[in-house]
């Protein structure tokens, strides 16, 4: 349903009036149903109205009935005039001035009156006085009061002399969706009907006779921002029957005419900016260490005000301290917080007086606000709003000009600065002195602040911004602060405790030792020092001595308690029954390859003991023990270890790596060995070495090669490279020639007409490229274009030389062969001594005579 506004701009008079026919007059008389849609932010005015017609001269004498609904001073009224007197209802619950469409649906059956406010019922109440309502009239919006509206309602209704008494505001705002009912027929109000709407069923039929007075169709605003309400600058924006404005930098308000310095300026880090009427201030929370922590402050007031008497203190501790102290020249006051104490001392030339107030929360480590009154009436301390009793509560000191006129600290007390017990521990919030902060900041830090009336931060030592309830360089034995902004006390490992772990917690007292053992307390255990015999983690078993065969020789055991006896045979004595009565080298005795003496006994004769005689590096009476050389001689093994030989000096050093004997004092020199291949360079260092490789190897030996074709691309004029071991060689195109195929081929314009053309090029000798032809047989000449007949003349000489010379070879053999066989025969069957013994000077005996047997030894 189209909406209908009511009052717009300076509208005083709209009006909506429903004529009802005569003959429904009495449709309403014990069923009366009203609803509709209510939007507005005017806190005054009437919404309807539903009777008679007031002081209706067509009907004198007749009584006046109505039910109306109005909104007076933001609050629903309803109200019944009946049968007694009219009936007022006041509801204080929904709030339908806020500018939002509420549904208010006003029900009258009977006796009983229900009101509901967008589904809620707000009122149910039972009428005191009933009657039928005589609905002659209704109205929305308004009562018409004018003249003029009275002669156009009497034109509308046919009535003449027709006045009022009613006289209320008329309703701003809109009403949409109009309803009356009497609980079997509803009627529709459109003062601006639906269009096109043949194929929605609507819920009643329009009621005839509608006439509308100064109201619009449709929701329409007042031009709220004609004239501007908006100051300082600020940007007037319309919203229904509204305004907004968007205000300049520095200002806020609805009309922007508060300044909002924290907008201009910024606090510190770690502080809140509070807008004050005349400037700013910056609330922080303050740690106070409690050893050299504090600060002091001077007044700067413009306009003081006529009296300072009280003190605001908001902190959290659990150690307390000296909170605040101020002094003048006529008298001087100290606030300090004890274990379930505060206590206010006053002082004033000779006079003095201590007032103690009790509470337990004092220091129990949570945020508290303190304050403290000093009229001079009486001393006054609350703790959270809570008033503490106390002792000696008069004042005897001009709190105001102290104030005024002298010093002001917190943290500390200006009689006994650092004294013990003396300065505050904990953390301070805001706190003021008769409403005016004492900052926590220096005056550079609170730029441009014109407050009328403002402390002075004057003095600042070793204060933090921030709450700090644990300092972990206080903590101990491994002890740290979890949470340091919440939390007193340290987080101490396993075995301690305390608020700074300082206390090693004793874990013996409730130990299991038993058999009269002794607990010795560690870190979160405990041991248990065993008596003689006694073993386990609480010495609860007892040992047998025996278990570990004690007993030598084949002598019993027997255990005792924490010891154990062995029963001899006869010939074996001592503890154990290791030592023989009678004692000698029968036994070998003598250790580590010592010679045994047997040592007879001059009256006996008998050998009863002995001695030993010890092998190199081995002493003692049964040579059993090392001879330390090492210790003995000092020596010094510089870098190693002097280890035992039991031979030559008895000692030697064992070197780490890198050093050599004796003495392990000399670095080794890795070079020694060569370890360089291919030319490289050997640089010894410490526990290692360094080869230098020549350009064509490489690796750690330079035993690895590099490869020319692959790193420095050597041939050029599109030569092949092949890779060498410790080299490359380049496969040149015909046209070039040298080891990196630099030149030129000098072969090319040469022509060996008989021949090959045979290049030398060298890239090391500038400009060296050399040829030859190698010529074809039977050719010669500088390019084989000449025909050769000496190779044939040579080699019939070389071939004549050979035969020759094998011939003379052969009749000289012949002839050295010839003179022998005839020596041979000249000698033979005739003896001759002197040429027997010259070839034959020994006779073979073995093949004359035979050797005699040999003799057999027994």
């Amino acid at each position: 349903f189209t909406p209908v506004t009511f009052g717009n701009e300076m509208t005083r008079d709209s009006l909506v009036t429903v004529a009802i026919p005569e003959v429904d007059h009495g449709t309403y008389r014990t069923h009366a149903d009203v609803s509709m849609l209510v939007r507005t932010r005017q806190n005054d005015g009437l919404i309807f109205y539903l009777g008679t017609i007031p002081n209706d001269p067509a009907t004198p004498g007749a009584r006046d009935t109505h039910i109306l609904a109005e909104l007076k001073n933001g609050e629903l009224v309803i109200r019944l005039l009946l049968d007694g007197p009219e009936e007022i209802y006041t509801i204080r619950g929904p709030q339908l001035t806020d500018g939002i469409a509420h549904l208010l649906h006003v029900k009258r059956l009977g006796n009983e009156l229900e009101v509901r406010v967008d589904s809620s019922v707000v009122l149910n109440a039972t009428l005191v006085y009933g009657g039928d309502l005589q609905a002659h009239v209704l109205y929305l919006g308004g009562i018409p009061e004018e003249p003029a509206n009275l002669s156009r309602v009497k034109r509308q209704l046919g009535v003449s002399n027709f006045t009022t008494t009613i006289t209320r505001p008329h309703f701003k705002g809109t009403l949409q969706d109009i309803r009356v009912s009497n609980g079997s027929e509803t009627r529709l109000i459109q003062p601006f009907p639906l269009t096109n709407v043949s194929s929605v069923v609507l819920p009643g039929f329009d009621f005839p006779g509608v006439v509308s007075n100064n109201v619009l169709e449709g929701t329409v605003s007042d031009n709220t921002c004609a004239p501007d309400p908006c100051l300082n600058g600020a940007t007037c924006t319309v919203t229904w029957n509204d305004f907004e404005c968007t205000c300049t930098v520095g200002y806020k308000g609805k009309v922007c005419d508060e300044r909002e310095y924290c907008a201009i300026f910024q606090c510190p880090s770690g502080a809140e900016c509070v807008n004050l009427d005349d400037g700013y201030e910056c609330l922080a929370i303050l740690t106070l260490n409690g050893l050299n922590s504090s600060l002091s402050f001077a007044p700067s007031f413009t306009h003081p005000p006529p009296a300072l008497t009280k003190v605001l203190l908001t902190y959290r501790s659990q150690v307390g301290g000296t909170v605040m102290y101020a002094a003048g020249s006529d008298g001087s006051v100290w606030v300090s917080l004890y274990p379930g104490l505060i206590t206010v001392y006053q002082a004033n030339g000779s006079a003095s007086t201590s007032a103690s107030f009790s509470s337990n929360s004092t220091l129990d480590g949570d945020w508290h606000t303190l304050i403290i009154s000093l009229h001079p009436t009486g001393l006054q301390v609350l703790l959270d709003n809570t008033t503490l009793l106390g002792t000696d509560i008069a004042v005897i000191i001009d709190f105001t000009s102290l104030v005024l006129n002298g010093e002001i600290m917190v943290g500390s007390s200006g009689r006994n600065s650092g004294g013990a017990g003396e300065m505050f521990r904990g953390c301070l919030g805001p706190s003021r002195i008769q409403g005016v902060l004492l900052p926590f900041f220096s005056q550079l830090d609170l730029i441009n602040n014109t407050a009328q009336n403002q402390f002075l931060r004057m003095a600042e030592d070793e204060t933090r911004v921030g709450c700090t309830l644990c300092y972990n360089e206080e903590c101990t034995n491994g002890g740290f602060c979890s949470d340091p902004s919440e939390v007193y006390s340290c987080s101490c490992p396993a075995g301690f405790e305390g608020s700074l772990c300082q206390v090693n917690i004793d874990e013996c007292i409730n130990h299991q030792c038993l058999n009269n053992a002794t607990c010795v307390d560690g870190i979160n255990q405990y041991t248990c020092a065993c008596q003689p015999g006694y073993t386990g983690e609480f010495c609860e078993e007892d040992i047998n001595e025996c278990a570990s065969d004690p007993c030598q020789n084949g002598a019993q055991c027997t255990d005792r308690i924490g010891r154990f006896e062995c029963h001899c045979l006869e010939e074996y004595v001592g503890v154990t029954c290791a030592e023989l009565k009678v004692k000698n080298c029968s036994r070998s005795r003598c250790l580590n390859g010592a010679t045994c003496n047997d040592v007879f006994n001059p009256l006996t004769g008998v050998a009863d003991n002995y001695t030993c005689t010890c092998a190199f590096g081995y002493e003692g009476i049964n040579c059993e023990s090392a001879v330390d050389f090492c210790k003995l001689k000092n020596v010094d093994c510089h870098h190693g270890t002097c280890d035992l030989t039991y031979k030559d000096q008895g000692w030697e050093c064992i070197c780490d790596a890198g050093w050599e004997e004796p003495y392990c004092r000399e670095e080794t020199n890795e070079c020694h060995s060569q370890p360089c291949y291919n030319g490289a360079t050997c640089i010894d260092s410490h526990l290692d070495f360094t080869c230098k490789c020549p350009p064509t190897w490489q690796g750690k030996t330079c035993a690895e090669d590099v490869d020319e074709c692959q790193t420095i691309f050597p041939c050029n004029h599109d030569g092949t490279c092949i890779n060498l071991q410790g080299s490359f060689e380049c496969e040149c195109l015909d046209k070039f020639c040298g080891q990196t195929c630099l030149l030129n081929n000098p072969c090319l314009d040469k022509n060996c007409t008989n021949g090959e053309c045979i290049y030398l090029c060298d890239e090391f000798v500038p400009n060296d490229t050399k040829f030859f032809c190698q010529c074809e047989d039977s050719w010669e000449g500088d390019f084989c274009s000449e025909e050769s007949f000496s190779n044939n003349i040579n080699l019939a000489i070389i071939v004549g030389c050979v035969v020759t010379l094998m011939l003379i070879i052969a009749i000289v053999g012949l002839t050295v062969f010839l003179m022998m066989a005839k020596k041979k025969r000249q000698t033979r069957g005739t003896y001759s001594p002197s040429r027997q013994e010259f070839y034959s000077p020994r006779v073979e005996m073995g093949n004359v005579m035979k050797p005699p047997p040999e003799e057999r030894l027994i």
